[in-house]
């Protein structure tokens, strides 16, 4: 929506909050809005919509006493505005807010209207199919949901004289109150597991795979298992774990359901908002993704998809964990952040990409995490002791499990047997001794892994 819409609407969005913070008729204000279906992309300013749904969540806490200064003092970047809203003498009464309400569902339906006219003129211009116009026109039909940019630059001596403060720290040196995290790893890898370990170190403030956490409620968005063997491997967990199951770890049971991301903006993050849920697992993404509509393998689709995804991360205030599966094929000779299956965008936008690779020894697996924030950490080992994983120590990482059996030639030998200074093709084949033909197929694999390259005549590792 644009202001341009309605030249009072900025007028109207700042008179319908100022009658949201009256001290004796908020609750039955906002219970207008509510059964109008106002929400905060109704808001053309970008404050007023963050103070609406500050409100919403203050008041489905019980909070409607003292709201302007709890307001004030749970989020005071807004005080200014919220004395500016409480000051508005010509607003300090419900009697107009059936007005406000019905001019901003107003503008929101002119705008709409707008766009779907624009979209059904291209279609009659072009003759093409409206399913195809629509599919051209996703992030545009996108904007009917989420509020517009207010662009603020900050320049550089602002923004390092008064830095924003650190983050929350979920998990230690790795993932952030706001960040995006997604596990990968093969089929049957116990990846369910893996994330309930998480879900429950989170909320009880427990170490998980040797890494810190830092206590906070968590919502386990459960799309797969049957809520009796969630149960039970969860209480499994916590048993193996030493520990009483969380108070503050909550499970959604939703396998069955239809689940799309618009499902998860509207109702799940608003719910994770109202338990200040630090973190939120969706397990797994492939089936967020595919209800959303979003072909696995279309870059272009899961940008988009994966923009709201953050989007609904940001407004909810909370860190997101995906799990995810492998693609098919080898995936020892892949390069960790292109193991998960799909577009190559899911190896960019994660701040963290974790994956549990099959190792050589059995019953154990390969940890490796790429960081875009923290400092790098090392691949590690873990071996499976049901119901958890356990750091295995002595085990070599380099020693992921290649497909296949009985492998006398193995990639990753011939990378071992690389002089990290560099050699010439023919001093590789004469150093690890295999036929020419072997040589070239191995360093091949290698070289499409992204583990060697040639420059000038001259193999060296990446």
């Amino acid at each position: 929506m644009s202001a341009a819409i309605d030249i009072d609407l900025e007028e109207t969005s700042e008179a319908l909050i100022s009658c949201l913070l009256l001290e004796d008729a908020n609750a039955v204000n906002l219970r207008k809005c509510r059964e109008s279906k106002i929400a905060a992309r109704s808001f053309v300013n970008q404050e007023h919509s963050e103070i609406y749904r500050i409100i919403e969540t203050l008041h489905d806490k019980g909070i409607s006493d003292g709201l302007q200064a709890e307001i004030i003092r749970q989020h005071p970047k807004h005080r200014d505005r919220i004395i500016q809203l409480t000051g508005i003498d010509s607003v300090q009464t419900s009697t107009h807010v059936a007005k406000y309400i019905r001019d901003l569902k107003d503008a929101e339906s002119r705008h709409e209207i707008q766009v779907m006219s624009d979209l059904l003129g291209e279609q009659l211009k072009t003759g093409r199919d409206l399913r195809d116009v629509l599919a051209d026109h996703k992030e545009r039909i996108a904007s009917l949901e989420i509020q517009p940019l207010r662009l603020s630059a900050i320049s550089a001596a602002e923004i390092c004289r008064t830095p924003p403060a650190t983050p929350f720290p979920i998990v230690e040196g790795m993932l952030f109150r706001g960040g995006t995290m997604m596990l990968s790893a093969p089929s049957k890898g116990h990846k369910t597991y893996t994330a309930l370990d998480l879900a429950v170190a989170v909320a009880a403030g427990r170490d998980w795979l040797g890494f810190k956490t830092t206590a906070t409620p968590v919502l386990y968005v459960n799309l797969e298992l049957p809520p009796f063997a969630a149960s039970q491997r969860l209480k499994a967990i916590c048993h193996s774990r030493g520990i009483e199951p969380p108070a503050n770890l909550f499970l959604l049971n939703l396998r069955g359901k239809r689940v799309t991301v618009e499902t998860l903006a509207r109702e799940i993050m608003p719910y994770a908002k109202s338990i200040n849920a630090g973190l939120v697992v969706i397990d797994p993404y492939y089936k967020l993704a595919s209800v959303s509509g979003v072909e696995e393998n279309s870059n272009d689709g899961q940008a988009i998809f994966l923009a709201d995804l953050e989007a609904a991360s940001a407004a909810g205030d909370c860190a997101i964990f995906l799990l995810h599966h492998f693609a098919k094929g080898d995936s020892g000779a892949k390069n960790s952040i292109d193991r998960a299956s799909g577009g190559g965008v899911l190896a960019r936008w994660p701040d963290v990409i974790g994956t549990l690779t099959e190792h050589e020894t059995e019953e154990c697996m390969v940890a490796e995490f790429h960081l875009r924030v923290y400092a790098p950490i090392p691949p590690f080992v873990v071996r499976w002791c049901c119901p958890v994983w356990i750091r295995q120590v002595g085990e070599d990482p380099a020693k992921i499990k290649r497909a296949g059996r009985g492998d006398e030639h193995p990639a990753r030998v011939l990378l071992e047997k690389l002089d990290p200074q560099g050699m010439t093709n023919s001093e590789w084949v004469k150093v690890v001794g295999w036929s020419a033909t072997t040589h070239k197929n191995k360093r091949d694999q290698l070289e499409s892994a992204g583990k060697v390259k040639c420059v000038m005549g001259v193999w060296k590792p990446c």
